[in-house]
Formats: structure tokens, C-alpha cells, sequence
């Protein structure tokens, strides 16, 4: 049986849309059509009406024929997109996620799916049909050769996405580290296509005015993000490497004056120990020491404990106030100040 006399049967599930060639494909669309129900989407004022995707309808036949619209239109775009000179709309950005690509060993651009290679322990794409049929659970499995060694690949399962297939947008959302390279070229390819999606909406004569509206619009809106999403990119490739390495910099030279700030703070407390022991020792040895007060006598016990210990007292000597406002207020000090000057 051929695929027409499966749609003239209303046996969708026997179509496989990936063997049509264009004119094929338009001959399914326009029998399609009249099987799929319309519905509305949006909301307000970008309210349009389109055909209802499979989840949307009641009737396992009916359903599978909207899944077949949606994918049918999807691949004739994909290969009708060079007749309207899409490949020159946003060419440069799409070159640009393209040498990211390359750069993750994604060699011809944004895949359909990537699979876990077990070989060499990386993910790595699948593009075309197989990615596609993957993508949309229309096979159980698959067998990969990947350089000579066989590997089964199975529908992207999201309780072991590290063993499975995964669609490019779930390996974006469940591997990829948010507002890194690859994640912002894939967003930037996806745009790119509903950009393009958008421009092949438009250039139809036949769709309704305020479908053209809406479409502008998001087209517009698809415009900045797009643009947003290279610029990020180039930013990234210009100084990304760059303010890594100042932050670590930064990171590496704050951990050193904070361990030095250690150090430092600990042979404080050191002096102030030396300092307080001088000058209880001047008081015990002449008690009328006490009378010429906690600056003079510091002034005093500052020389006596330089001399038994020069390497601590090798800078530090001019901070007098702090170490008696240290005695006054530490815990480890204040009982032994005030036992000294409250004779």
C-alpha cells in the first residue's frame, strides 16, 4: 500500500512523511486539513486560529493525524525554507551558535537529539531522521556505531538522561548550564527558526490579517531575543575567559589577606599579652608606677617587652591605643587591667 491509500483509509500511524518528497507532502497537508479541527490560541488581541495539535483532540485517529499535520509542515519547511531564501535571514547569528557548536562537537550545527556515548564518555549528536524519529518516541531503540563499537539508544528518559537519547531542548535544560555557550546557542538557533517560521507564515497570501499581525509581532519580539542571544555570545567569546580568570584572581588574593589578616590579627593579641605582662611587672617591681597612668606606663613596658622579644615587636610599636583599648574591652584581658589600676 502507498500513503494514499492509508490517508484515503484514515490509517495515519501507516504514514511515514520522512519518504514523501515536497509535492507529497503538500498533497498530505491539503488531505489533513480537512481532517484536523482548527482551535483558537493566544489570548486579547493576539488571539489566532490554527490547527489543534494532537493533544488537544479527542479521538486516538483524529489525534494521530494532528501529530502527522504538525510534523509533515515542520519537515516541508524545512525543505522548502531555501526557496524563500531563509538561509540569508539572521545568517551571520546562526554561523556564529554554529562555531559554538563545532566547539562541543556538534560538527553540523544544532542536532535533533544528542546521545550518551558510553565509548568516550561524552554526548554526541543525531541529526536528521533519527534524531527526529528518537526525539519524538518513533523508535524504541536504535543501534549507533560509534567508531566501530555498537551502542543502543533509547527515547530520552528523564529519570537517567546521563544512559539515553535526549531531545536538544531537554539535553539544554537538564545538562547544560544555564547562560553558558552551548546553552545560548541553542536558544539562539531556536529562535532563529521560529524567526524563520514566522517570515514563511508571513509570506502566505492566504493566512488571515490578524494572523499577519500576530505573526509580525512575535516575529518582532523573536528579533530582539535573537539579537540579545548573539550579543551574549560575542561577549562571552571577547572577555568571558578573561573576567574568569580577574574573579579568580580576586578570589585567590582575597583568601591570601584573609589568611595574612589571620596571622596578623593573632600576633596582635600576642603583643597585647607582652605589653599588659610588662607592665604588671613594672607596677609589682615599683608600685608608684601606677600613678604616671595607662599611656605613660605603656610607653615604658612597650620597651621592656621589645627587648625580650625583637622579632614580635618588629612592627606594631606605634599602636599603643589599640592594644589598651584592647585590654579594656577583651575578656582575655580587661580582669587583669583593671586589677592592675584599681590598686
Amino acid at each position: 500500500m502507498n500513503w494514499r491509500e492509508h490517508a484515503e483509509a484514515g490509517r495515519w500511524h501507516h504514514i511515514d512523511h520522512w519518504k514523501l518528497q515536497v509535492e507529497e507532502l503538500r498533497e498530505l497537508l491539503a488531505i489533513l486539513k480537512d481532517v484536523v479541527p482548527k482551535r483558537e490560541f493566544g489570548d486579547g488581541l493576539l488571539k489566532f486560529e490554527d490547527f489543534a495539535r494532537g493533544s488537544d483532540v479527542d479521538g486516538s485517529n483524529v489525534s494521530v493525524a494532528a501529530w502527522l499535520l504538525r510534523d509533515a509542515r515542520e519537515r516541508l519547511y524545512r525543505l522548502t525554507r531555501q526557496k524563500y531564501h531563509l538561509s540569508e535571514v539572521f545568517r551571520h547569528e546562526l554561523e556564529l551558535s554554529n562555531d559554538i557548536f563545532l566547539r562541543e562537537g556538534f560538527p553540523k550545527g544544532i542536532p535533533d537529539a544528542v546521545y550518551w556515548s558510553e565509548t568516550f564518555q561524552i554526548w554526541r549528536p543525531l541529526y536528521g531522521e533519527i534524531g527526529y524519529k528518537l526525539r519524538e518516541r518513533y523508535l524504541s531503540s536504535y543501534i549507533i556505531t560509534d567508531e566501530g563499537v555498537e551502542t543502543y539508544v533509547h527515547p530520552g528518559q528523564h529519570n537517567k538522561p546521563w544512559r539515553n537519547n535526549l531531545p536538544i531542548n531537554q539535553y539544554s535544560k537538564i545538562i547544560c548550564e544555564p547562560y553558558s555557550l552551548i546553552w545560548c546557542a541553542i536558544r539562539l538557533c531556536n529562535h532563529i527558526n521560529f524567526a524563520r517560521g514566522e517570515i514563511l507564515y508571513l509570506s502566505d497570501g492566504n493566512n488571515k490579517r490578524l494572523g499577519r499581525v500576530v505573526g509580525a509581532y512575535n516575529l518582532t519580539a523573536l528579533g530582539m531575543e535573537i539579537g540579545r542571544m548573539a550579543e551574549m555570545i560575542r561577549w562571552k567569546l571577547q572577555h568571558e575567559e578573561k573576567a574568569i580568570a580577574g574573579l579568580e584572581a580576586e578570589r585567590i588574593k582575597e583568601a591570601r589577606e584573609k589568611g595574612a589578616g589571620k596571622a596578623s590579627a593573632k600576633k596582635r593579641l600576642m603583643r597585647v599579652e607582652a605589653l599588659l605582662t610588662c607592665m604588671e611587672n613594672l607596677v609589682s617591681a615599683n608600685p608608684v608606677a601606677i600613678r604616671f597612668g595607662p599611656d605613660a606606663l605603656a610607653d615604658l613596658a612597650i620597651e621592656d617587652a621589645a627587648a625580650e622579644n625583637p622579632s614580635l615587636w618588629s612592627q606594631g610599636k606605634g599602636q599603643k591605643d589599640y592594644y589598651l583599648s584592647e585590654m579594656k574591652t577583651n575578656s582575655e584581658f580587661r580582669n587583669r587591667y583593671l586589677a592592675m589600676f584599681s590598686r
